[in-house]
């Protein structure tokens, strides 16, 4: 009796019984509960052996188990970090395309504000089309609201983003799955119509003569010979004169052998976003000079040196990557690229709270020719963590510096 109890305990235990309850030791101990006629001491001995044989089985499957266990949570790490990385790029694109939407919306804006202002140059005024555009201007004003503040959303949750690498799987997940649930909260904002150039009868004349009545003109041969004719192509309003050219080197290169020229660097173009305007007392965000630099029988280069206002900028620009191109819109519509000879990951100075980029950019000799035909309109910078789109104010920068070369 006592040992046929002690079986039925070990039999009706749950954890033994849920655990072992496909192994074959088990079942023989729920047999033993028929052996009455055994043996008192071989039923003590095999029920011992029995138990014994059950845990060894038990320890073994819970093994297999933790074995298992630790398989599939590697698989699952795995396929989580590359559903991260497949977030990020796509949350990078997402943001580079929220900011070229500010950018468009502006520039629209800018466009359709200079059309309203040549309509109201010109008599009879086109009141009707004015308050078109000054509807459209309004439209877009408010696109461009929205658009910023779907941009600074995206900033913040790239901040969040860089953090990642500090985090465990389960806190990036939960990271991840927020900033996508508050990207797609976000409003929809589509990109501007192109604006439709006015007609000629619609744009202002500019420098228009209009003669007077012929009955009142003075012949032009009782005018006083001292007074020169006006000639337009001397007017300094439309033919200003070339700035003296500057140059920090202008001699033999000891290294090279050959006569090297470096002209000294001037402004190239400013940038600050409105909403940093406040802070920035009057000064740029991001301020460039550049100069162009050759050899005898060498190449040109363009030398940019970029400073940031900022001790994070190297966190969110990145650096400039040796082969990555300086993209020059020019104004004729020609695309020119000259492509960077160095990389440069940016040197910050505390005393200023300044970051400061350095690098090169090869110019060919057909690209130099461009540069002399036509000004620029625009730059595209590309950056280790994306491209920046500036606007550039001194136009004839490239045509003034390559005559300096040139004369030389």
């Amino acid at each position: 009796m006592l040992v046929e109890r002690g079986i039925r305990i070990i039999a009706n235990n749950p954890k033994l019984r849920r655990e072992g309850k496909k192994s074959s030791t088990y079942q023989k101990m729920l047999s033993m509960l028929s052996l009455k006629n055994i043996d008192l001491s071989l039923q003590l001995r095999f029920v011992l052996l029995c138990f014994m044989m059950l845990v060894i089985s038990i320890s073994t499957q819970g093994q297999r188990s933790d074995s298992n266990k630790g398989s599939v949570n590697q698989q699952r790490n795995f396929q989580y970090s590359a559903d991260i990385e497949r977030f990020i790029e796509n949350f990078n694109t997402s943001r580079n395309q929220a900011s070229d939407l500010v950018d468009q919306f502006r520039l629209t804006r800018v466009l359709l504000q200079d059309q309203v202002e040549d309509l109201k140059a010109v008599l009879p005024v086109n009141e009707v089309k004015i308050k078109q555009l000054e509807s459209r201007i309004k439209y877009h004003q408010r696109q461009e609201k929205v658009a910023k503040k779907n941009l600074k959303k995206y900033n913040k949750h790239k901040t969040k983003l860089e953090g990642l690498g500090q985090m465990n799987l389960d806190k990036q997940i939960k990271v991840i799955a927020s900033i996508e649930s508050s990207i797609q909260k976000l409003p929809k904002v589509f990109p501007p119509n192109k604006v439709i150039p006015l007609s000629v009868g619609e744009r202002p004349v500019v420098n228009q003569v209009i003669p007077k009545n012929k009955s009142k003109r003075t012949p032009a041969s009782n005018l006083d010979s001292k007074y020169a004719k006006y000639d337009r192509t001397k007017d300094v309003m439309f033919n200003p004169i070339d700035p003296p050219c500057e140059y920090q080197f202008r001699g033999m290169d000891e290294f090279l052998g050959k006569e090297k020229i470096e002209l000294q660097p001037e402004p190239f173009f400013f940038h600050t976003e409105p909403e940093l305007r406040q802070y920035m007392k009057g000064q740029e965000y991001i301020e460039c000079v550049a100069g162009l630099a050759t050899s005898t029988g060498g190449l040109t280069t363009l030398n940019l040196e970029i400073t940031i206002r900022s001790q994070n900028a190297i966190r969110e620009f990145g650096g400039l990557q040796k082969g990555n191109p300086l993209t020059i819109k020019l104004v004729n519509g020609e695309i020119v690229k000259l492509i960077s000879v160095n990389s440069d990951s940016g040197v910050y100075d505390q005393i200023s709270n300044t970051t400061v980029f350095r690098n090169q950019y090869l110019m060919q000799k057909g690209e130099e020719k461009s540069f002399l035909n036509s000004e620029i309109d625009k730059i595209r910078l590309v950056w280790t963590n994306g491209y920046e789109d500036y606007e550039i104010y001194d136009v004839d920068f490239l045509m003034r510096q390559l005559k300096c070369l040139y004369s030389n």
